[in-house]
């Protein structure tokens, strides 16, 4: 049955009587979809026993109020007894957050007497009673002499009113039916339909209807739907009432193992206000009622055509802290508390704090709120060191630690998708969320996808400073043959279903890995979570994990060159400009997978004679897939004097050093990580000798007024430190001041072995001007021309 009503500010609103139903309906109106219902106060009552004797019993009433939103709201509170008993000492009835002293004089002692205590909250403008949906309205059982009784319980022998049947002249009966809400489907193009499914472990409420304002309606029963959906609310009713059932985005969820208890919350951001939906209201129910089915349905944001809807996001909530506390994980901690707003007002959803705020076009973007939620994640059971800042998919030099943490919120995203049965659950959607409200128009331009298993279509980022290698890496170690995924019954990597991680499984032993070496760790990157899979538990499968991280471009393990992390063993090099074999900064004495610490390579190269020898490092293959910042140093012949050192000056991150040497020899380079978060990686190492035996070309020209052009041509290529000199003469003696002699220019490059420099100063005819260049290997060029 798929009758609804809404309950909008408190006010009831449906479409119509439901054909078929057994109890009559009242007629509501039409039905706009969900909207907000603001939480009314609460009451709490505590009762304790302080003494009795044959005929009298001693308690103590203390109630509180929260959620006040009227200054002229207060907190009531009202005792009844029954004629067969008398109050002796106390009130009936205060107002306000007080504890008060009752007791209790019985007029016989067989067995108990029953006191009512009430709790409410009045305003002057309702002077009706108003209890709100979280009242706590006690009955209890006064003991009989020499009984005894504890805290919020009046009754030890004789039990409190059984929900079931009630006390006598109540009438017990049991509200059932079950809630949906629309679903939008979506695959790594886009949406593709809508479906309906079961909204989970969310707070139901049995409403008595009185008819007028809704916000005077009393809840007299709750409970919560169940994974699918379903609830049975057993209430007692003291004749035959109008009824109806509301659903509400908030939940208090328990953990199987009764050791955790997570609140999950949607709320309207402008009004603070959950989000409800209701069933119709039937008229007069003294019997067990099925309420029926009734959904929530899709909304459109006010204003615009994008289409959401908060028992989705509520539902993403519920994912997620199934998932922590599941067979999977099965996290334990005590108490979280999960508050998501909707719509926001920006586009871009975010975390702050505690809070998801889902953009208003992500209302429907699963993975999107799954990502969000699990930066709080994270939050509460590691610690990551993201500085935060811009970020993106095609990203390969992004700073390791915002990476890592946005690579584990979008493989967060998919391990929930895949505990939830999903197909394919290794991608990322984002979709601007456009949409017809009447179901006409199912599609919505697609912003940015991409799939886990391959990173389709990012395949060229990867690396440890790229979040989509992070999350596809992550992806693998998690991720089997029995994924349903684009690839049925098969797996693209070494991590499959016949692992054996002792009493855990891959998804925990990854977990592990991240709420504890890595939640201490200082500037975390992707190579924690290396250190954690391996302490202070070993998980094993070391050729499983290698191949992953390596297929990913993180390289956490020795190269073949090690050790040659001192002068006394460098990697021989050859200095003809090529690429060397690829080099990692990851060091372990022990010979163990972790923990590793950073690296120091030493290279050596020999050198033919007086020469400009260029060092350099870069990434491997020429693909930016490294997180690695390398400091390079050059060292003459002894290996000791440093010739020139910088992190700089190469592609990217890459460091280029250009030195002269002095004459033939071996000459030494060393690579180390110029940062400490960024101190591993891999990289190649290249070294090209130019010897210096080629003399400059000077070639000399002079225009109509006599003004002068010097082109120079040095094949060995130009430096700063080459000098230019200039000379005017008269057979072979300098006759004119006009250029001091020897005077050093600064030459003006305009190729790497080109320059031009024009001095413009007019030389009178008949005399000789001449240019020299004397290069730093101590090579000279020159050329004269007479001025006509």
């Amino acid at each position: 049955m798929s009758c609804v009503a809404l309950v909008a500010l408190g006010v009831l609103l449906f479409g119509g009587v439901c054909p078929g139903l057994s109890q009559p309906v009242r007629d509501n109106g039409p039905n706009p979809g969900p909207v907000f219902f603001e939480p009314g106060p609460a009451c709490r009552l505590d009762i304790t026993r302080l003494s009795s004797g044959n005929d009298f019993v001693r308690f103590r009433v203390t109630a509180r109020a929260t959620n006040l939103s009227d200054p002229e709201q207060s907190l009531h509170v009202r005792v009844e007894v029954p004629p067969e008993a008398t109050i002796t000492e106390g009130i009936l009835e205060w107002s306000g957050e007080q504890s008060h002293t009752i007791r209790v004089e019985l007029l016989h002692t067989e067995g108990g007497v029953m006191v009512d205590v009430f709790a409410s909250v009045v305003s002057p403008s309702r002077p009706a009673w108003v209890r709100s949906e979280s009242i706590e309205v006690g009955r209890y059982f006064c003991p009989a002499a020499g009984e005894t009784f504890t805290s919020a319980e009046l009754s030890n022998e004789r039990p409190l009113p059984d929900l079931n049947n009630g006390p006598p002249g109540m009438i017990p009966v049991n509200i059932t039916g079950s809630v949906t809400y629309e679903d939008r489907d979506f695959d790594l193009n886009g949406f593709t339909g809508f479906s309906e499914l079961p909204v989970r472990f969310a707070n139901v409420q049995v409403m008595e209807s009185l008819g007028g304002d809704p916000g005077d309606d009393l809840v007299i029963g709750s409970g919560s739907t169940d994974s699918a959906g379903l609830f049975s609310i057993p209430i007692n009713l003291v004749l035959a009432t109008d009824i109806y059932v509301r659903c509400v985005t908030d939940s208090l969820l328990a953990s199987s193992n009764s050791s955790q208890i997570s609140r999950v919350r949607v709320r309207e951001q402008a009004r603070n206000a959950v989000y409800a939906v209701s069933s119709p209201i039937f008229l007069g129910v003294d019997t067990d009622l099925d309420v029926g089915k009734f959904m929530a349905p899709r909304l459109n944001v006010p204003g615009e055509n994008r289409l959401g809807n908060p028992f989705n996001v509520f539902d993403q909530g519920i994912a997620s802290v199934l998932y922590l506390t599941g067979s999977i994980l099965n996290e334990t901690k005590p108490y979280w508390d999960l508050v998501m707003h909707w719509p926001h007002p920006n586009l871009q959803s975010q975390t702050l704090g505690r809070t998801v705020f889902v953009g208003r076009d992500d209302g429907y973007d699963d993975t999107v709120i799954l990502h969000e939620i699990a930066a709080i994640v994270l939050n509460e059971y590691s610690d990551g060191d993201s500085p935060g800042g811009a970020h993106g998919f095609g990203e390969t030099d992004q700073d390791p630690r915002l990476s890592v943490v946005q690579g584990f919120a979008t493989y967060f995203s998919g391990v929930v998708r895949k505990a939830e049965g999903y197909e394919n659950p290794g991608i990322y959607v984002a979709t601007d969320g456009v949409g017809s409200f009447d179901g006409r128009g199912t599609s919505a331009q697609v912003q940015l996808h991409c799939q886990f298993e391959d990173a389709y279509p990012f395949e060229g980022s990867v690396g440890d400073a790229s979040e989509v290698g992070i999350f596809g890496c992550l992806w693998d170690l998690a991720d089997n043959e029995d994924t349903l995924d684009h690839l049925p019954g098969v797996d693209d990597d070494l991590f499959d279903s016949n692992l054996d991680f002792g009493s855990s499984n891959s998804e925990r032993a990854l977990w592990e890995a991240m709420i504890d070496p890595f939640s201490v760790a200082l500037d975390a990157t992707m190579a924690d979570v290396w250190d954690g899979w391996h302490t202070p538990t070993d998980q094993g499968a070391h050729v499983e994990i290698r191949s992953v991280f390596e297929s990913w471009s993180m390289n956490y393990f020795e190269d073949e060159a090690e050790p040659n992390n001192d002068g006394s063993i460098p990697t021989p090099l050859i200095a003809d400009g090529s690429s060397s074999m690829p080099f990692t900064l990851f060091s372990n004495p022990d010979k163990e997978p972790a923990p590793g610490s950073g690296d120091r390579d030493f290279f050596s190269f020999s050198v033919s004679g007086r020469a400009l020898l260029t060092v350099q490092t870069g990434y491997v293959d020429g693909v930016l897939q490294s997180m690695v910042d390398p400091f390079l140093t050059v060292f003459d012949r002894d290996g000791v004097t440093a010739l020139s050192a910088t992190n700089g000056g190469g592609v990217g991150r890459n460091a280029r050093l250009t030195v002269q040497t002095e004459g033939p020899g071996t000459y030494f380079a060393e690579v180390k990580a110029a940062s400490g978060f960024r101190r591993y990686g891999h990289y190649e190492v290249s070294v090209l000798e130019v010897p210096n035996n080629t003399p400059p070309t000077v070639l000399l020209s002079l225009d109509t007024d006599s003004r002068v052009t010097i082109d120079v041509i040095e094949q060995d290529g130009l430096r700063d430190l080459d000098k230019l000199s200039f000379s005017v003469t008269a057979n072979g003696t300098e006759v004119l001041p006009i250029l001091r002699r020897n005077r050093l220019f600064t030459i003006v490059f305009r190729t790497p072995t080109q320059a031009q420099v024009l001095i413009d100063v007019p030389i009178p005819s008949g005399l000789e001007i001449c240019a020299s260049i004397l290069d730093v290997s101590g090579a000279r060029g020159s050329d004269c021309k007479l001025v006509p």
